[in-house]
Order: C-alpha cells, then sequence, then structure tokens
C-alpha cells in the first residue's frame, strides 16, 4: 500500500510533480495545472493546522467513507466536487508561475511528511481523526489523484 511514509514512494510523487508542465492535458475536472498545485498545497495547509475549515464530517464519513477513500483498491473518482471547504480552487494559494508553485508543493509535502513524526496535525474536516499512517496514506493518495489528473 502506497504511502508517503515510505521513502520510495515520496521520492516517485515527487519526480512525477516535478514533470508537470503547464500543457500537461487535463484528463478530468476544471483545474488548470497551476490551480492543481495550489489545492494540493492548501489541502496540506488544512491538515497542518495553517489553513482552519469547519469540520463537515458525518458518521459514515468517519468510518465507512474513511475506510473506502483509503483502503479500498480502487482509484479515487474523477470529478468529485472539492466544495467550498477545505481547499477549492482560488480559496486559498493562488497560482503563480508553475515552477514556483511546484517547489511550494515539494516542500510543503516534505513538511507534511515531517509533521508526522511531531504529533502536529489535525482531525480531517471530513474524516475525522486520522491516525498518522491515515494521514500519509491521505497525503498520498491525494497527490496521486491529481497527478493521474495530469497524466502523470
Amino acid at each position: 500500500m502506497k504511502t508517503l511514509a515510505n521513502r520510495g514512494d515520496l521520492d516517485a510523487v515527487i519526480s512525477r510533480l516535478r514533470s508537470l508542465r503547464p500543457d500537461s492535458p487535463r484528463q478530468w475536472g476544471k483545474m488548470s495545472a497551476g490551480e492543481m498545485v495550489c489545492h494540493c498545497i492548501d489541502a496540506f495547509h488544512v491538515s497542518l493546522g495553517e489553513t482552519k475549515v469547519g469540520r463537515v464530517s458525518k458518521p459514515l464519513a468517519t468510518t465507512l467513507l474513511k475506510w473506502f477513500v483509503l483502503y479500498a483498491p480502487v482509484h479515487w473518482p474523477k470529478n468529485v466536487p472539492t466544495g467550498k471547504k477545505p481547499a477549492a480552487p482560488f480559496r486559498g494559494v493562488q497560482p503563480t508561475d508553475l515552477k514556483s508553485d511546484v517547489a511550494a508543493l515539494e516542500k510543503t509535502t516534505h513538511r507534511f511528511v515531517l509533521a508526522k513524526k511531531e504529533n502536529t496535525m489535525l482531525e480531517h474536516p471530513l474524516f475525522g481523526p486520522l491516525t498518522d499512517a491515515e494521514w500519509l496514506r491521505w497525503g498520498y493518495l491525494h497527490l496521486d489523484h491529481h497527478l493521474r489528473q495530469f497524466s502523470l
């Protein structure tokens, strides 16, 4: 099971991220490559407590949906709306130039992985409490989902 806790998985996802280009073909959704990168930064900012959002979880989200999202052997579905919170496009970090945005996401991803060791993570707005292992699994899956969105 791939996770950001595994150095090989982390290195592979960062390598894919570095391959992103402004003209990378979008396979689904409305975000540009730059907006997707900023969306991922925003999501990590929420998980690190740097961006405050309201909790929207419900009992099924903290049990059945959480299990499905983290452990089902399928890719996340395409075209699921981000919603108004926590990290919809243009609500947090704004795209600048893609090279700088990718460097910022790489740095934020590494901070996210290190924070796991310091127990500084908060509850997920939808899934509620996550263990360190679950957070690192979620981080990998979220990046993987959006990199696949751009054929990476």
